[in-house]
């Protein structure tokens, strides 16, 4: 039988946060560098980051309660005859 244990599924996760951060990252410099010079990309940008950061924090809630050694099996003998 295949069996993994749970925080493998946070890989994904893991790689989907580091992207959302790289993408932070370019639109804070960009808002730096550039200055915003009009009101609508500031408050663009703000509520990009508002929505990260509530993302952010609603997934640590949530997330913390799992435990994470579990150990899940597929199911699947590959050992088994034909």
């Amino acid at each position: 039988m295949i069996s993994f244990t749970l925080s493998t599924i946070l890989i994904p996760y893991a790689i989907f946060l580091v992207i959302a951060a790289f993408f932070a990252f370019i639109n804070l410099r960009n808002l730096w560098r550039y200055r915003a010079e009009d009101v609508i990309s500031f408050f663009a940008c703000l509520i990009f980051l508002a929505g990260l950061a509530a993302i952010g924090f609603f997934s640590y809630v949530y997330l913390s309660e799992i435990d994470w050694t579990k150990i899940i099996d597929s199911g699947i003998n590959f050992k088994q005859q034909f």
